[in-house]
């Protein structure tokens, strides 16, 4: 089968890896993109074939970030591993190691999560999986700051 990566990684987990359907996988990583596999198991591909191309979905907050699609907020300016490492100022890969970001960026996530000694004592580690039967995982309604 040839398809993009991250329909595959939908499929992959939607066969193997047990999940319902239907599955969204979302992928961030030099952009970012989306995999829809439907409640018949098929790869939901949208009228023009793009359904899973999110990363170029205009952002509420983009501001004026410059996409490598010509356009401005995309998601994928803002969001992908590329903008995080340029937005702390990490580069991508230098002479000696292609994969410096994302080493450094592990190194400092993984730091930033061990903390000050027993900080972590309560704390949920973050979950990728999504959560069990009868859980939604949908984080409440953001306030916007507008009453009606």
């Amino acid at each position: 089968m040839v398809d993009n990566d991250v329909n595959l990684m939908a499929l992959g987990e939607a066969e193997q890896g047990g999940a319902e359907t239907p599955l969204l996988c979302i992928k961030i990583a030099s952009g970012i993109g989306a995999g829809l596999v439907t409640a018949g198991g098929d790869v939901y591909r949208g009228a023009d074939g793009a359904a899973g191309d999110i990363g170029h979905t205009r952002a509420v907050s983009g501001g004026n970030v410059l996409c490598v699609c010509g356009s401005v907020g995309c998601v994928g300016a803002i969001a992908s591993h590329r903008a995080v490492l340029r937005g702390l100022g990490i580069p991508e890969s230098t002479d000696d190691d292609p994969l410096h970001g994302t080493r450094v960026l592990a190194q400092r996530v993984a730091e930033a999560w061990a903390g000050p000694r027993g900080a972590r004592r309560g704390r949920r580690r973050p979950s990728v999986r999504p959560p069990g039967p009868g859980k939604s995982g949908t984080p409440p309604p953001r306030r916007t700051g507008r009453r009606g």
